[in-house]
């Protein structure tokens, strides 16, 4: 089948649809994306996925009128497109760009789904979810949100398979002990200064740990220079590709509360703690209620966090000792397994 995926270019839209589409590739289904994909396109392309750009973007009460006439544009941009690729099947994974391409879809009669992958949906799969034949959800809590009809609950695409290495030889490839507590910080797509500036100064204040420190690419030198100094184990990268090794020996994650962040975390069944991204709309904050309602993550706004604050999360964490085995148990029925499985099975399904 041709699949047409349309979304934007930020790492939550397009982390779980770059995942889908290299399942839907493995399976011998042509995949093409769709959207506002300028900064990600190099990626997309050598990954093997054909492009069409669209250039739209979120709005203003200032930018109102160029809104929409970049939308206008994008639509009969989109209606070019789906005549000349004439696809089976067209999936939305949010933002703006996304909505262009569905309507064009659907106005041609092509069976469409969007996928949301926030518990609280976003304004352009909202306006989308009139139109479109099915809808997927990451989060059951996110069915109220829709016509129950169309819904079906199928989890976000993310990382979860776990490394087939053994935790030891993991450490050691980190440059990392295995008598020590490993810290995992992750500040999302681009990094956290923050979150960065706030965890290093916590550090002296917790006993017997190490560090791995995904900084973002704008903070990676000068945090790998703070980390020799300070002289305990740690490995510092911009980002961690494959980030399945990290998890697969972490004890604790500090970090954002993006989607596929949090499904990777219930995933490999880790302790966590979470100070959700403060312009996100409030998404990022009721993607980490849903672990911090089952107990296995404290929550901190951005606005409250302090040096003392997060060693306190810590310890609370570290004294909970909750093992995988607790985790998985406590969040049983809130996750589905193989969410990339399920998601492209859903799709496939489609198919008139």
């Amino acid at each position: 089948m041709k699949i047409i995926l349309a979304t934007g270019g930020s790492g939550g839209h397009i982390f779980p649809a770059l995942k889908t589409a290299e399942q839907l590739k493995k399976e011998g289904h042509e995949v093409f994306f769709v959207g506002a994909l300028s900064s990600v396109e190099m990626r997309l392309r050598h990954s093997g996925f054909k492009c069409f750009i669209l250039e739209v973007q979120g709005y203003s009460l200032k930018s109102f009128l160029r809104f929409i006439g970049l939308l206008t544009k994008a639509l009969f941009k989109s209606k070019k497109i789906i005549r000349s690729l004439n696809p089976d099947i067209v999936v939305g994974f949010g933002s703006y760009s996304s909505f262009p391409v569905l309507f064009a879809a659907s106005t041609a009669g092509i069976p469409t789904m969007i996928h949301e992958q926030n518990v609280i949906p976003g304004k352009a799969n909202r306006l989308s979810a009139r139109f479109v034949n099915q809808i997927a959800v990451s989060f059951d809590e996110t069915r109220k949100a829709f016509p129950n009809r169309k819904v079906i609950f199928t989890g976000c695409p993310c990382h979860g398979d776990r490394p087939n290495v053994s935790k030891e030889n993991i450490l050691k490839s980190f440059g990392l002990r295995d008598n020590r507590r490993t810290i995992l910080v992750l500040g999302g797509s681009q990094g956290s200064r923050y979150l960065n500036d706030v965890f290093f100064e916590s550090i002296p204040y917790l006993e017997n740990i190490q560090v791995i420190h995904a900084t973002g690419k704008a903070d990676e030198s000068s945090y790998a220079q703070k980390y020799l100094n300070l002289g305990i184990p740690h490995h510092v990268c911009a980002f961690l590709d494959p980030i399945e090794r990290a998890y697969a020996v972490a004890d604790v994650v500090i970090g954002r509360a993006g989607a596929a962040t949090i499904c990777e975390l219930a995933a490999f069944g880790l302790p966590s703690l979470l100070i959700p991204y403060p312009f996100a709309h409030s998404h990022q904050a009721a993607n980490a209620r849903i672990l911090e309602n089952a107990g296995v993550a404290v929550v901190i706004n951005q606005k409250e966090m302090n040096r003392q604050k997060l060693i306190d999360a810590v310890k609370r964490i570290v004294t909970q000792g909750l093992t995988s085995e607790a985790v998985h148990k406590r969040l049983e029925g809130l996750f589905v397994d193989n969410p990339t499985e399920q998601l492209v099975n859903a799709i496939v399904a489609m198919k008139p």
